[in-house]
């Protein structure tokens, strides 16, 4: 059997499976459905540690009452960055720190994408995160506008050329990898808000926080002196 053929199919095997947990949510029926809530999703940075990042979810509504049904949360980070903790490129799967629910994570690099026999530059020189909810594992209580941690990362104390951000759904890396390997790495939460049944909330970045720039300076309490989240 070709080797490349073989590798392929193995690879979209088990990205099938990793993905197999993100089930499509259900959806309300119009008579049911009341104001819209509306999830989007970004990071923040650590005001004593600013290499320390965790992705964060907003809602636009407040409730006690939450289930969370599945969730996906994608990102991109500078090739050949190395977090802690550590996430090996796939077939292999890892876990940064969970803050809300048990999420596990998928990493897919340029070096794997060619590895495959697609383009590298598809990627546009990012390493790209799938971390994915495990179904039931999380039933939070929503504050309007606040950030709800969803999960936590340390990036390397010297990370001036480093660059982190939300991926886009539908963008040109999205759709590269849905055309080539048939996965579908588009962000997604489901949830059940007050007894309604579950349905994706999600509605793209969080405005002004949806990426980070690196800290130049060495780690100090003093917040003005650290580059702010920015929107891409």
């Amino acid at each position: 059997m070709n080797v490349r053929f073989y590798l392929v199919i193995t690879f979209l095997l088990f990205v099938l499976a990793f993905l197999a947990v993100d089930a499509h949510p259900t959806t309300a029926a119009p008579a049911q459905q009341t104001v819209p809530a509306h999830i989007t999703y970004g990071f923040i940075q650590d005001a004593d540690n600013p290499s320390r990042v965790t992705a964060v979810a907003y809602s636009d509504v407040s409730s006690d009452n939450v289930t969370v049904s599945t969730g996906t949360f994608t990102f991109l980070l500078s090739a050949s960055t190395v977090t802690a903790p550590a996430i090996a490129p796939a077939p292999a799967k890892g876990s940064f720190v969970n803050e809300m629910g048990v999420w596990t994570a998928m990493k897919i690099t340029p070096s794997l994408y060619a590895g495959l026999g697609f383009n590298p530059a598809d990627m546009q020189g990012y390493d790209l995160y799938q971390v994915v909810l495990s179904p039931g594992s999380a039933s939070p209580a929503l504050s309007a506008d606040d950030p709800l941690p969803l999960f936590s990362f340390q990036l390397p104390s010297d990370c001036a050329d480093i660059e982190l951000q939300v991926l886009t759904n539908d963008s040109p890396i999205q759709q590269a990898l849905l055309a080539n390997i048939g996965a579908n790495f588009n962000n997604q939460i489901s949830m059940s808000i007050d007894d309604r049944p579950a349905q994706d909330l999600y509605a793209g970045h969080q405005p002004g926080g949806s990426s980070v720039t690196c800290v130049l300076q060495p780690p100090t309490t003093d917040a003005s002196l650290f580059l702010p989240l920015i929107n891409r």
